[in-house]
């Protein structure tokens, strides 16, 4: 590792970049998800209020269930939004460790080259 000054600010700078890029990424994420979350709910009510067939009234229960049955596409695509943005945040924490290590390093290192 590179640990000249001119290497660590430009690790800096990139970890910055990097971190301004995820926090965009994570704010999509979240909108995403949640526009997504709502339309499942929303679905998911509709189709349980429409369950009934006729004259034919059924349980809470099997409505519920033909209601998750008939919502079930929604209910993955959040799931998989929900993933996506947990791993930005964890992609987001490493960064931040990344750059807490990266001050430690400069710290160390200044003090190195104050004695040297």
């Amino acid at each position: 590792m590179d640990l000249t000054p001119e290497a660590m600010a430009n690790n800096f700078a990139y970890l910055s970049t990097a971190i301004a890029k995820k926090a965009d990424e994570i704010r999509k994420l979240d909108q995403d998800f949640t526009i997504a979350n709502h339309d499942y709910k929303k679905s998911l009510r509709l189709a349980f209020l429409s369950a009934d067939q006729g004259e034919q009234k059924l349980s809470n229960d099997m409505k519920r269930y033909i209601a998750e049955n008939a919502t079930q596409e929604k209910e993955l695509e959040v799931a998989k939004l929900e993933v996506d943005l947990r791993a930005a945040k964890e992609e987001m924490r490493v960064l931040r460790d990344r750059l807490e290590i990266g001050r430690s390093m400069s710290a160390i290192m200044r003090m190195e080259w104050s004695v040297s």
